[in-house]
């Protein structure tokens, strides 16, 4: 008897048409999985997908938010669903910085869009401007690691005498974090 009851009871979720969601972690009413949220995200969300299948929701805050784990089905996502998952809705920061939302980044997929795409590829993303960038980039660097650990080195008593540890700390750190 209970097991029809339970049988009846998921036919009738279902009798909507609406799509299931995926599976998701129990969340706090407000602030959704905010506060349990660890610094190391993306091994929580390994751990999640484990737990949960590939793709698994959460909240937020009040914002719903779907985690996709595999590489198989993000380039189903990406690739051929692209319309659905491309036009999304602009926080308001990103309406202020970007005029109204009619740039590359928050521009619905339309012909627009497409044009905008297509003016970015080659007057940005050109093998002439990448060139001229590149050396300016590399330059600029150079110039501002040398004088980061240069300056003030001859005073031990200095503010920055102590970068070349910090700097040792710093890049092990990264490294460990890259694995």
């Amino acid at each position: 008897m209970m097991f029809a009851i339970l049988l009846r009871r998921g036919d009738s979720s279902n009798s909507s048409g609406a799509p299931s969601l995926p599976p998701c972690p129990r969340s706090l009413p407000i602030v959704g999985y905010l506060p349990i949220l660890t610094r190391d995200l993306h091994k929580q969300f390994c751990n999640m997908a484990h737990i949960y299948r590939p793709i698994f929701k959460f909240h937020l805050g009040s914002k719903l938010d779907v985690v996709i784990h595999t590489p198989d089905l993000v380039k189903v996502v990406v690739h051929k669903q692209d319309d659905i998952f491309a036009n999304r809705n602009p926080s308001i920061a990103s309406l202020a910085i970007s005029y109204g939302g009619v740039d590359v980044a928050w521009s619905d997929n339309n012909s627009y869009w497409r044009n905008l795409r297509k003016i970015f590829a080659h007057e940005v993303l050109s093998n002439k401007n990448l060139e001229a960038c590149s050396q300016i980039a590399f330059s600029t660097e150079a110039n501002v690691l040398t004088s980061m650990v240069w300056e003030n080195t001859s005073d031990p008593n200095a503010k920055g005498s102590h970068f070349e540890a910090e700097l040792q700390r710093i890049s092990s750190n990264i490294v460990e974090i890259l694995g």
